[in-house]
């Protein structure tokens, strides 16, 4: 009697694992605009296929890499950093969407465990009183030592996840408009060019037409 429920009992500690995960990152991603608190489902949930939260959430680790790269060498009204910061938007937007249908997903399965389990207890109970005593004890005891080795892998998975995530780059010194020169065209010498040519141009001209 007892074998059922500890096994469900997993499948439950599991399931309420993965939705304080989900739960956490759609609170970070609503409230954050960075990818500092995100780990990669992988790590994380095992209880079966995450929605493509995973490709959303590499994808908008990608785009946030792209937006530090962009604000070392562009300012916010340039067309690449505002095609970047759409392109967040919308990750961000379909990462919430999908986030919320898993967590959705999670709470019916939590919900169907609760039932099978409900039912395993009830045949439980119908067991003499003393083998039911003891079959409490090692149910308890077996839940526990389960839930603390789970928990131990977890804290290590999520360790892996959080180290994944850590950019590698530092910045020595942030650049300023003391220590940077602009390397582009400058639209002064273009007009005093095109000026001095067309100058040269007429006068020319007149030399040829007078001489």
């Amino acid at each position: 009697y007892i074998a059922p429920i500890i096994t469900l009992e997993r499948q439950k500690n599991l399931i309420q694992f993965s939705l304080k995960y989900y739960t956490y990152t759609l609170d970070y991603v609503t409230k954050n605009d960075d990818s500092k608190g995100l780990m990669i489902p992988t790590f994380i949930d095992k209880s079966g296929s995450d929605g493509g939260i995973s490709v959303n959430i590499n994808a908008l680790m990608v785009l946030y890499s792209k937006k530090l790269d962009n604000s070392m060498m562009a300012t916010e009204k340039t067309f690449n950093f505002q095609q970047n910061a759409n392109e967040i938007s919308r990750t961000k937007e379909l990462l919430v969407t999908n986030i919320k249908a898993k967590i959705e997903s999670l709470n019916f399965d939590l919900g169907q465990l609760n039932d099978q389990i409900a039912e395993e207890e009830l045949k439980l109970s119908k067991v003499p009183p003393a083998e039911r005593y003891y079959q409490s004890i090692q149910r308890k005891y077996e839940i526990s030592n389960n839930l603390y080795t789970f928990l131990l892998q977890k804290r290590s998975d999520a360790n892996i996840a959080k180290a994944a995530n850590i950019s590698k780059v530092q910045v020595l010194d942030w650049a300023t408009p003391y220590r940077v020169s602009y390397l582009g065209v400058n639209s002064g010498s273009v007009y005093s060019t095109n000026i001095l040519i067309g100058l040269a141009i007429a006068i020319g001209i007149i030399f040829l037409i007078l001489y």
